[in-house]
């Protein structure tokens, strides 16, 4: 899949008000604006990979290497999608984008599938 400029100002979009409204574990919440820019930057730089259908975003996952460890952060799958083909194919996205050196896998998640 090709991204577009337009796709980058989209998608960002489209995590902060999945963060905003959906994302109730969150201790402390940024602002609108500091989450915009917190999310066009880990979306731009491949820190969140997300699954889109029609140009909705239906999950994503955050993730961060050092290392040889993986911190995966946020998990997030819309809530009709959940026992479905987005949360499979995020699980088999993160493990087949695992770079050889990764060792370790830890973070805020505790389960995976």
């Amino acid at each position: 899949m090709v991204n577009t400029v337009e796709q980058l100002v989209d998608i960002p979009s489209q995590l902060v008000e999945i963060y905003l409204k959906e994302e109730h574990w969150h201790s402390f919440k940024m602002t609108p604006e500091s989450a915009l820019r917190y999310h066009k930057t880990r979306y731009e730089n491949g820190s969140i990979h997300t699954y889109e259908e029609n140009g909705e975003v239906l999950g994503y996952y955050e993730r961060y290497f050092d290392d040889d460890k993986c911190f995966l952060y946020n998990v997030w799958v819309k809530e009709t999608q959940r026992k479905g083909k987005v949360f499979k194919a995020l699980y088999k996205h993160f493990f087949k984008t695992m770079p050889e050196n990764i060792k370790y896998i830890t973070g805020e998640k505790v389960k995976l599938g």
